[in-house]
């Protein structure tokens, strides 16, 4: 995976996180996880997961 689409999930993760009152800190906690499970092809756990209602 680019580096580019990388930095997007990332930064895309973070911002929604921030957008539903998840603490900074954690916030990039998850978004690193949801990146690491993506590259890993962990589907259930990567991008698809930040719509979850287990983060709200």
């Amino acid at each position: 995976m680019g580096s580019i689409i990388s930095n997007k999930i990332y930064d895309i993760s973070f911002k929604i996180l921030q957008g539903i009152g998840v603490p900074a800190n954690d916030a990039e906690i998850i978004a690193d996880t949801i990146l690491d499970a993506h590259r890993k092809g962990k589907h259930t756990h990567g991008v698809r997961r930040i719509t979850s209602k287990n983060h709200q």
